[in-house]
C-alpha cells in the first residue's frame, strides 16, 4: 500500500501543479509584456526623439515663452516697487534695505532677469552632458532582461508541457514549472515597475525644469530685499535638485547596464554558485539561478532609484551651502560690476532726472498762509521720497567715491598687491589704483604687468572722468600704444580731438602726434620716471622716433636731459648723441615752420659737464653754439634778415666763419694769410653791403648791429 499510496499523492501534486503552471502561464505572458514595455518607455524617455523642445530657451519652447515673458514683466514691476522700498529704507535708515548694500543687488538682478534662461540653460545643459555620457544609447541591459525571461519561460513551459500524472519524475517537473512561473511573474512584475519609475522620473524631470524657468524672474527678483530672499533660495534649491537628479538616476542605470551585460558573459554563470536540485522538482534550480544575476540587477537599480531620490536633495543642499559661502564674495564682485555696467550705460537723461529727484521741493513751497503751509504738509512725504530716491541713484552714479576709495586703498599697498587689485576692480576703481601708483612713483613699473586691452580701458575711463594727469601718466608709461590712445580720444570726442588725438591748439603749438604732445609738455622729473622702459626707441603712430620728439623739444631742455638720463640711463644718452651727429651742426640752426630745428640740443651736448663726463659731443665749442642760438633768435624774427644770405649762407653762418678766419690768421694756421685776409674781406664786403641794405629800416638795422655785438664781429682787419 505505502508505494500505491505515496505514487497517488505524487500524481495528484503533479495534477495540481499542471493547473496552477497553465495559470501562472498566462500571468507569465502578461507580466513579460509588461516588463518589456516598461523597458522600452524608458528608453524612449532616454532616447533624444523624446520631447523636441528646449529644456530653457523660450525661442524654441512655446511653454516657455509664454510662461517666461509673463513672469520676466512681473519681475520687472517688482523691481520697479524694490526701489521705492529702497528710497524709503534709505530714509528711515532700516538695515538691509538702504542703497548702499540693497541698490548694488537691484542693479544686478536688474540686468540677470533677461537672461535668467540662459543662466539656467547652462546648469542645465551641463547636467545633460553627464546623463548622456552615461544613457545616451539607451538602457541596453534591459533586452537582456526580456531574451532571459523569454528563455526561462521557454524552459517553464517546456517542463510543463512533458508532465504525466501516473509519471511521478513529470509530476516534479511540474512543481518546478509552476513554482519557476510564479518566480518569473515576481520578478517581471518588479523589474517593470523600477523601470517604469525611472521613466516617470525622467518625464517629470522635464516638465518641472519647465516650471522653475518660467518662474526664474520672480525668483531672482525676490532676491534684492532680504525678507525675500527665502523664495530665491527655495528656488534655486528646487532646480538644482531637479537638474543633477537625472545624472544621479543615469549613472545607476548605466552601471546596472553593465552589471547586466557581466551577467551575460558564460564564465559568470560557471564560477556563480548553484542550488541543490529540489527533489520533488527538477529543474527548478536551474531556473532559480538563471534568474537569480538578474534579480540582483533589479534590487540594485532599486537601491539606486532610493539613492537618486535621497542624493538630489543632498547635492542640492550642497550646493545651497556653497552658494551660501560664496555667495558674499560673488555677490559683492558681480554687485560692483553690474554697478559699474549701470554707470557707463546710464543715459544723461536718467542721471538729470535723478539729479532733479534729488532737489524736489515741496508742494507749496515758499507759498505763505495756512494754503501753503497745507500744501508743505501734504507733500512732504512724497517730496522726501523723491529727494531720497534721487538722491540713492546719484550717489550710485557717482563714480567718483569709488574712485577714491581705491585711491587711499592703493596707497597703502605694494605694486603686487594693487596688481592683484587692479584685475578684480572696475575701471572707475582701477583710475583710482593707477592715480595712486603714479603718486607713488611706480606707474612704470605697474604698468609692464598689466594686460594691454586693461590698460586702454583704464585709459579711456580716466580720460571720461576728466583725470588727465594720470591718463597722460599711463600714456608715458605705454609709449608703443599712443595710437591707441590717439584712437580712444577721437572716438571720446571726435570734435575735439583729431584722429592724432590732438586738439586746434595742440595743433597751433605745431604738435605732430599725441606722443609728440606727451614728450614736448614734459616738464618734471616725476614725468620722466612715467617714461616706458626703453621708450626713446619706440616710434608713434606717424613713423617718428620718441628720441627725434625728445631731441627737438624746446622744452625739454637741460633739466630734462638729466633727468632722463639719470633714470633711464646709457641707452637714452648715447640714443641723443647719435640722433644729433647723424644730423650735423648746421641741421640744429636751420629753421622748419619758422622754428630752429634743435639748437637748444648743441647747448647741452657741447656744456662743461657733458664734456667733462665724455657724453658730450666732441669738437663742438660751447661758445660758439651759444652765439649762433642767440643770434638765430634774432634772425627768425626777421624775414627780411632770414632771407638775407652771403655767398649763399646765413649772417649766423657768415659771422662764425668771419671768426674763425681771424683766429686763423692770429694763429697762422692751415693756410697762408694773405689768401685768408682776402677771404675776409670778401665777407666785410658782404656784411656791410647788406648791412647799408638795412639803412632805410633803423628797426632791421638795430636787430643786424645786435647780431654783431653777439657774434662780436670786428670788421678791423
Amino acid at each position: 500500500m505505502g508505494p500505491i499510496v505515496s505514487a497517488l499523492a505524487s500524481a495528484l501534486s503533479g495534477v495540481a501543479a499542471s493547473v496552477a503552471g497553465l495559470i501562472l502561464n498566462i500571468g507569465g505572458i502578461i507580466t513579460g509584456a509588461f516588463l518589456w514595455l516598461s523597458v522600452n518607455i524608458l528608453n524612449w524617455v532616454l532616447s533624444p526623439n523624446f520631447i523636441s523642445l528646449s529644456y530653457t530657451d523660450p525661442a524654441n519652447n512655446a511653454f516657455l515663452d509664454v510662461g517666461w515673458s509673463l513672469t520676466r514683466d512681473f519681475a520687472n514691476i517688482i523691481i520697479v516697487l524694490a526701489l521705492v522700498v529702497i528710497g524709503l529704507g534709505t530714509a528711515l535708515r532700516l538695515t538691509g534695505y538702504q542703497a548702499q548694500k540693497a541698490l548694488p543687488i537691484l542693479i544686478l538682478i536688474a540686468l540677470l532677469i533677461n537672461f535668467t534662461p540662459v543662466i539656467c540653460g547652462v546648469i542645465v545643459d551641463a547636467a545633460n552632458i553627464l546623463m548622456t555620457f552615461f544613457v545616451g544609447d539607451g538602457f541596453a541591459g534591459g533586452n537582456s532582461f526580456i531574451n532571459s525571461a523569454n528563455s526561462q519561460w521557454s524552459n517553464i513551459e517546456s517542463m510543463a508541457g512533458r508532465g504525466k500524472l501516473w509519471d511521478p519524475i513529470a509530476s516534479g517537473e511540474a512543481i518546478a514549472a509552476a513554482a519557476g512561473a510564479l518566480a518569473l511573474i515576481i520578478f517581471n512584475v518588479y523589474a517593470g515597475l523600477i523601470y517604469l519609475l525611472f521613466a516617470l522620473l525622467f518625464m517629470v524631470r522635464y516638465v518641472a525644469i519647465w516650471v522653475l524657468v518660467i518662474l526664474s524672474p520672480l525668483a531672482f527678483a525676490c532676491y534684492i530685499l532680504p525678507d525675500t530672499k527665502s523664495v530665491f533660495t527655495q528656488w534655486w534649491k528646487q532646480f538644482i535638485q531637479w537638474s543633477f537628479i537625472g545624472v544621479v538616476a543615469a549613472f545607476f542605470l548605466y552601471l546596472g547596464d553593465h552589471f547586466l551585460m557581466v551577467t551575460q558573459n558564460p564564465e559568470f554563470h560557471s564560477a556563480a554558485s548553484t542550488l541543490s536540485e529540489v527533489g520533488s522538482a527538477p529543474g527548478l534550480s536551474g531556473i532559480i539561478n538563471n534568474i537569480m544575476p538578474f534579480a540582483v540587477v533589479v534590487v540594485f537599480l532599486t537601491i539606486g532609484l532610493m539613492l537618486t531620490l535621497s542624493s538630489s536633495a543632498a547635492g542640492a543642499s550642497g550646493a545651497m551651502n556653497l552658494a551660501k559661502k560664496s555667495a558674499p564674495n560673488v555677490g559683492k564682485w558681480m554687485g560692483k560690476k553690474g554697478l559699474a555696467f549701470a554707470r557707463d550705460k546710464t543715459p544723461a537723461g536718467v542721471r538729470r532726472w535723478a539729479e532733479r529727484q534729488a532737489t524736489a521741493k515741496k508742494w507749496g513751497e515758499g507759498e505763505k498762509g495756512v494754503k501753503g503751509a497745507l500744501k508743505r504738509a501734504a507733500s512732504d512725504p512724497l517730496a522726501r521720497v523723491r529727494r531720497t530716491m534721487g538722491g540713492v541713484v546719484t550717489g550710485a552714479l557717482n563714480e567718483k567715491l569709488d574712485t577714491d576709495t581705491a585711491y587711499k586703498k592703493a596707497k597703502e599697498q605694494g605694486i603686487a598687491t594693487n596688481t592683484i587689485a587692479f584685475n578684480k576692480a572696475t575701471d572707475a576703481e582701477r583710475v583710482g589704483i593707477m592715480k595712486a601708483m603714479r603718486e607713488k612713483g611706480k606707474s612704470t613699473e605697474f604698468l609692464k604687468g598689466l594686460p594691454e586691452k586693461e590698460k586702454l580701458k583704464t585709459y579711456e575711463k580716466a580720460i571720461r572722468m576728466g583725470d588727465e594727469d594720470t591718463a597722460e601718466a599711463m600714456a608715458r608709461g605705454s609709449f608703443d600704444q599712443t595710437g591707441d590712445f590717439e584712437k580712444i580720444l577721437n572716438q571720446i570726442e571726435p570734435g575735439k580731438y583729431n584722429a592724432k588725438g590732438l586738439t586746434t591748439a595742440d595743433i597751433d603749438r605745431d604738435y605732430t602726434s599725441y606722443a609728440d604732445k606727451l614728450i614736448k609738455e614734459t616738464a618734471t622729473e616725476d614725468q620722466i620716471k612715467d617714461y616706458q622702459e626703453k621708450w626713446y626707441e619706440k616710434t608713434d603712430s606717424q613713423g617718428t622716433k620718441m628720441i627725434e620728439h625728445v631731441y627737438k623739444s624746446p622744452s625739454f631742455g637741460a633739466k630734462q636731459h638729466a633727468f632722463a638720463a639719470l633714470h633711464h640711463g646709457p641707452g637714452f644718452e648715447n640714443g641723443y648723441l647719435k640722433f644729433g651727429q647723424d644730423k650735423g651742426v648746421d641741421w640744429h640752426f636751420e629753421t622748419t615752420a619758422g622754428r630752429a630745428n634743435a639748437p637748444h640740443a648743441l647747448n647741452i651736448l657741447s656744456s662743461t659737464p657733458m664734456q667733462s663726463l665724455g657724453k658730450g659731443w666732441t669738437g663742438l665749442n660751447a661758445q660758439e653754439i651759444k652765439q649762433r642760438t642767440l643770434a638765430n633768435n634774432i634772425i627768425r624774427e626777421s624775414p627780411v634778415l632770414t632771407n638775407a644770405k652771403i655767398k649763399g649762407a646765413s649772417l649766423d653762418k657768415v659771422f662764425i666763419k668771419y671768426s674763425k678766419l681771424r683766429n686763423e690768421v692770429k694763429n697762422y694756421q692751415g693756410r697762408a694769410p694773405v689768401e685768408v685776409k682776402r677771404e675776409m674781406q670778401d665777407i666785410r664786403d658782404g656784411l656791410e653791403a647788406a648791412k647799408n641794405g638795412l639803412r632805410t629800416d633803423p628797426k632791421e638795422l638795430d636787430r643786424f648791429e645786435e647780431i654783431e655785438r653777439i657774434m662780436k664781429y670786428n670788421p678791423k682787419p
